[in-house]
């Protein structure tokens, strides 16, 4: 994958591969499921940056529709486990994951919390199961802060996350860290409760560059 930072196991104490166990939630029934479909052609209409991510890897022709089909079905997997923990959207080839519930990062702080890694470790269960994607985690802030700090912070944040993930036995291979600092706010720095969901990561999913070569010879 290119164009994006790789990601550094530097933040303190890392995990052992299987360190800690990963868990469906068996309760959730599949009509959770309510995920709308975008299509790859759609993306740049959507003026989204995780989208525009998506739009900038994404194959043409055959390939477009065999890979939208796989990540349709990854996003159903992921919603059926994570119930109201987390916000999934399918973006044409993408799946992006984003813990927006306001509940992941304090002020200034990058260290996860009980209630986040349980909701990571669940989504590793996902993520296992799926072998063969990458899965790149976008810190981001609120507006507290200058702008450089935030964009580090969030960077921190990133990588905390990954390196969690890591520790669930998802290979460093397909893992890498973006930040977003401050920029793209999905909720306006005005209140205590938006600037909390400001406060997160969001994680896209995206087929490696082994799938894409494999779909691409058929």
């Amino acid at each position: 994958m290119k164009n994006s930072k790789i990601l550094i196991l530097t933040l303190g104490a890392t995990f052992a591969l299987g360190a800690c166990k990963t868990a469906k939630v068996s309760s959730v029934p599949s009509t959770a499921y309510q995920t709308d479909i975008v299509k790859t052609e759609d993306l740049a209409d959507l003026k989204y940056p995780l989208a525009d991510s998506v739009m900038k890897y994404s194959m043409k022709g055959s390939a477009d529709a065999i890979l939208t089909t796989e990540m349709v079905s990854l996003s159903k997997q992921i919603t059926d486990n994570m119930s109201d923990k987390v916000s999934v959207s399918q973006y044409g080839q993408g799946v992006v994951v984003s813990l927006n519930k306001g509940n992941v990062f304090g002020v200034d702080d990058f260290t996860l919390n009980e209630e986040t890694k349980t909701i990571l470790r669940n989504l590793a269960y996902n993520l296992v199961q799926n072998k063969e994607n990458y899965i790149v985690v976008f810190g981001r802030a609120d507006a507290t802060g200058n702008t450089k700090h935030n964009e580090q912070l969030a960077y921190k944040r990133a990588s905390s996350v990954a390196n969690y993930l890591y520790g669930c036995a998802i290979d460093k291979n397909r893992l890498f860290v973006e930040s977003f600092g401050e920029k793209y706010p999905d909720y306006k720095n005005v209140t205590k409760l938006n600037m909390d969901k400001n406060r997160r990561v969001d994680i896209l999913i995206i087929p490696s560059n082994e799938i894409r070569e494999s779909v691409g010879k058929l």
